[in-house]
């Protein structure tokens, strides 16, 4: 896969078995690079083997054809994206239009799970790194884990430009990817705001948003094991704009009401699994 910006080549990767990663001159074999999990082998070679540029880093996929004058400032900076087909076909002129993303987040939105930077369409700089790595296996999104970081590190800057073609399929890790189930999704929530907790420091998270995250993950245990908790409610109203992406005033208070359901609830009575 040959990633090319201003019409100079920039590196070349194989995603094959042995993980090689060629820029220049200089070649890094991931395969004899120890891990403890064949997840964190993964996550971990989508880092290593991102593109270093002007000392900054891209999140390469290999869903990508990429497009090219893409100039970053700012810790991170993220473009747009025209969505293609596995046919190479264009189906929406714009990513960002085409899966609702807002351009403007906050910390407290990321520890809820709303992610808006798509790591492969963005650069960050080479000296998050440090603190960006190891990426631990309840990091179900490391595109969110190193946004966090940027955010907290100079910030994130959205340009409008579609730096690359974007495939989606059904192998897709979010396009086109089936929907968890219930359960799955509060299982996964409880280990991602357990993992932001343990990295609170690193994350520099505020008083703010450390409560916040706590309090999530309270509500998060409970509605694992209760049926109904009513006490979610009056919190998930008064944080609905962290806790919800954009809708209308209907939708957006079903979803508060959800808050209090729980998995025993859901299963029983609402089909949930």
């Amino acid at each position: 896969i040959n990633f090319n910006i201003g019409g100079n080549k920039w590196g070349k990767v194989d995603v094959g078995a042995n993980f090689t990663f060629a820029l220049g001159n200089k070649i890094l074999n991931l395969s004899k690079m120890e891990y403890t999990t064949v997840t964190e082998k993964t996550k971990m070679r989508n880092l290593i083997t991102s593109m270093s540029y002007n000392n900054r880093y891209s999140l390469f996929d290999e869903n990508g054809q990429y497009l090219p004058d893409v100039y970053a400032t700012g810790a991170l900076v993220y473009g747009d994206a025209e969505v293609i087909d596995g046919k190479g076909k264009r189906t929406a002129p714009s990513w960002r239009e085409f899966s609702k993303i807002d351009t403007h987040n906050s910390m407290r939105r990321q520890i809820a799970g709303i992610n808006n930077v798509t790591g492969c369409l963005s650069l960050f700089r080479a000296s998050l790194l440090p603190t960006i790595l190891p990426i631990s296996e309840n990091v179900s999104v490391h595109d969110r884990w190193v946004a966090m970081h940027a955010l907290k590190n100079g910030g994130i800057k959205p340009i409008p430009q579609a730096v690359a073609k974007y495939r989606i399929h059904g192998n897709n890790a979010v396009g086109g990817a089936r929907q968890p189930s219930m359960s799955e999704t509060l299982a996964t929530q409880q280990k991602w705001i357990e993992e932001i907790l343990c990295h609170r420091h690193e994350l520099k998270l505020s008083n703010g948003e450390t409560r916040f995250a706590e309090k999530l993950l309270e509500f998060s245990l409970l509605r694992q094991q209760s049926a109904f908790s009513p006490s979610a409610i009056p919190w998930a109203f008064a944080n609905r704009h962290d806790l919800f992406l954009q809708a209308g005033t209907f939708k957006t208070l079903k979803r508060v009401l959800f808050m209090a359901v729980g998995l025993p609830l859901a299963q029983r009575f609402f089909g949930k699994d």
